[in-house]
């Protein structure tokens, strides 16, 4: 504490306070527009994606309020992404038990051909276990798209059954 206190007392550190400062706004003057243009490209550019990925929405939802085959078809595909994501994370929970076996007993998962440590053994099964459930989530979420899609092209135009 009373190196700190000696520190602010100084003339030397307010004199570097001072020019850090000076230097932060000249910096901060040259940056602004070279930045604001950035930001505003990214800004139009983001928008005309968003805008592009609304037309195609829009456009799959009305082709697929005239097509029964096509509403099965986006069916099934948003199964098959429920399926994945469920896989996922079933292998999600089994690298998770691996996780706890590999703190509790390491040598049930160590293998005679392969010396490991438990603790690189934990690392391994744990990022394993947080990579499928992260695979799991992204494809839950695909087939939660494909699910409104049909919802959407069924209020559209109601399928006869």
């Amino acid at each position: 504490m009373d190196e700190l206190q000696r520190n602010i007392a100084s003339g030397v550190w307010w004199l570097s306070v001072v020019l850090v400062g000076i230097v932060l706004n000249v910096a901060s003057a040259y940056l602004k527009s070279p930045l604001d243009w950035l930001f505003s490209r990214l800004s139009v550019a983001w928008s005309e994606r968003s805008i592009k990925a609304r037309n195609a929405r829009a456009a799959k939802v009305l082709e697929l309020s005239g097509s029964e085959h096509g509403q099965h078809l986006v069916l099934a595909d948003e199964m098959r992404f429920r399926l994945r994501s469920i896989s996922y994370l079933v292998f999600s929970v089994v690298f998770l038990v691996a996780t706890f076996v590999a703190e509790v007993r390491p040598e049930m998962l160590a293998s005679s051909l392969v010396p490991v440590t438990d603790v690189w053994m934990r690392n391994v099964t744990g990022a394993m276990a947080q990579l499928t459930l992260f695979l799991s989530l992204y494809q839950h979420a695909a087939a939660s798209r494909r699910a409104a899609l049909i919802e959407d092209a069924q209020v559209v135009r109601p399928v006869s059954r």
